[in-house]
């Protein structure tokens, strides 16, 4: 073989290892974390959570692991790598009625969305974190409205947090059980396994028990959409 010849087989390499080198250069998720270190961000997380919490007339007191629960979520939000949670899963955070879950997930919405519109000020590159939040109750209510299924189609994209999932209603259209929340949560698995975007949610049920409530298809798919994080504790809603 002619030194031009092995020089262009070399240039295009089509053997296993060649491949196996690519498939592991590729990634669905690449993240670029915000450019903060994990201390001098938490302040920031920490003021807005208290604020929230004074707002409704709770002083902040950590019960059980929360403040570790806490301290674990600004690592996830800011794309450290170092924290506990998969950064390629959304964040599934359940537990009983009144801890607070919409009050923390609001908290990181507006803690996720200060710090990308000031880096967007700045022209700095990050993985986009900030995240739309919607009451799934209200999903529902607009299926039984509209009486249309094309409605659900909004949600199918970008990142939401879909608060109080398992705590809405199936609707009928044309007399048929419509249940929006399932019909949600299948299309954004087959997006995610796509690589497209994350899911969060807020939920008094557990993750094991969305086959009960969504059929086994939904359930089954928990596990691989998501982080579970279980928030233990006292009701926030009894003030301090």
């Amino acid at each position: 073989m002619s030194k031009l010849k092995e020089h262009e087989k070399r240039e295009h390499d089509y053997s296993i290892n060649a491949l196996l080198g690519e498939v592991s250069k590729r990634s669905l998720r690449n993240f670029i974390a915000y450019p903060y270190q994990f201390d001098e961000i938490y302040p920031v997380a920490l003021k807005i959570y208290q604020k929230r919490l004074e707002l409704v007339g709770v002083t902040l007191v950590w019960e059980s692991d929360s403040e570790e629960i806490f301290k674990q979520l600004v690592r996830y939000f800011i794309g450290d790598s170092s924290g506990v949670y998969d950064l390629s899963k959304g964040i599934y955070l359940f537990g009983g009625f009144g801890l607070g879950k919409t009050l923390l997930m609001h908290t990181f919405q507006e803690f996720t969305k200060l710090v990308e519109d000031r880096l967007k000020k700045a022209d700095v590159y990050f993985t986009k974190r900030s995240f739309k939040f919607n009451p799934c109750k209200d999903i529902a209510m607009e299926i039984q409205r509209t009486a249309k299924t094309d409605s659900l189609n909004q949600y199918m994209t970008e990142i939401r947090c879909f608060d109080d999932l398992g705590n809405e209603d199936e609707k009928k259209i044309y007399g048929n059980d419509v249940n929006s929340m399932a019909e949600i949560l299948l299309a954004r698995y087959n997006r995610y396994q796509s690589g497209g975007e994350i899911t969060h949610v807020t939920s008094n049920v557990a993750p094991h028990e969305c086959s009960e409530v969504y059929g086994d298809r939904v359930g089954s798919r928990m596990f691989e959409m998501f982080n579970h994080v279980y928030l233990d504790g006292s009701d926030k809603r009894k003030k301090h």
